[in-house]
């Protein structure tokens, strides 16, 4: 995760699917720009990008997704 968000990739976190998740993982996470989300949340994303990818996203964290690195 570290060098593909030094490589400006854009990087998902799915939580739950991480045995030993802690909160100092979740800090470094967050400070080098890595989303976290739920299985839930990805999948409803992926349905829906596969879907509706016109739409504007449905939650904060998709339209941060969305913005990506750009910072838009």
């Amino acid at each position: 995760m570290y060098e593909a968000s030094e490589r400006d990739f854009r990087v998902v976190c799915v939580e739950d699917a991480i045995s030993g998740m802690y909160d100092q993982g979740r800090r470094e996470l967050d400070n080098i720009g890595v989303l976290r989300l739920s299985a839930a949340s990805v999948a409803e994303s992926v349905e829906r990008a596969s879907w509706f990818s016109s739409y504007a996203p449905a939650t904060p964290a998709e339209a941060r997704w969305q913005r990506g690195s750009s910072g838009t």
